[in-house]
């Protein structure tokens, strides 16, 4: 599949969202998927935060904006929905590995070495169990 699949690919599901949205604006999951499928960050932060006023619940939501605040270098709230996703789904590898990657950049946003036990500790809290996973998340012993 070629770049030109891809985007048009991109644009096919963008369109079909957008169909869906005006039909169905008070949908969550299409808002979410409006704001996977957006190029302009302003446009996914719209419709990922729409979303959210539809369902608060949403753990994959909070973390696609989370990740969206993270790679814009807005770090407090990248941290505030990667916490907010935590607290919906506590066992989501996938909000933990993003709350490593987080930890592990500088406030400049580049990669820092100066606190290796956070993103280790990240690390191993995604390869834990759920159970052990809720137990033990919250508290960071070595800080």
């Amino acid at each position: 599949m070629t770049m030109f699949h891809i985007a048009a690919c991109f644009k096919s599901q963008g369109a079909a969202l957008t169909g869906g949205v005006r039909l169905e604006p008070s949908s969550a999951p299409l808002w979410a998927g409006l704001g996977s499928c957006a190029v302009r960050p302003k446009h996914q932060e719209y419709a990922f935060t729409r979303s959210l006023q539809l369902d608060p619940k949403s753990a994959h939501t909070w973390a696609a904006l989370g990740r969206l605040y993270m790679e814009s270098g807005a770090r407090h709230l990248a941290d505030t929905c990667f916490t907010q996703a935590r607290s919906q789904e506590p066992a989501d590898a996938a909000t933990w590995a993003a709350m490593g990657a987080l930890a592990g950049l500088s406030p400049t946003g580049e990669p820092c070495t100066t606190h290796p036990l956070l993103s280790f500790w990240c690390f191993c809290m995604v390869c834990k169990s759920a159970t052990r996973l809720v137990d033990s998340c919250t508290t960071l012993p070595f800080i």
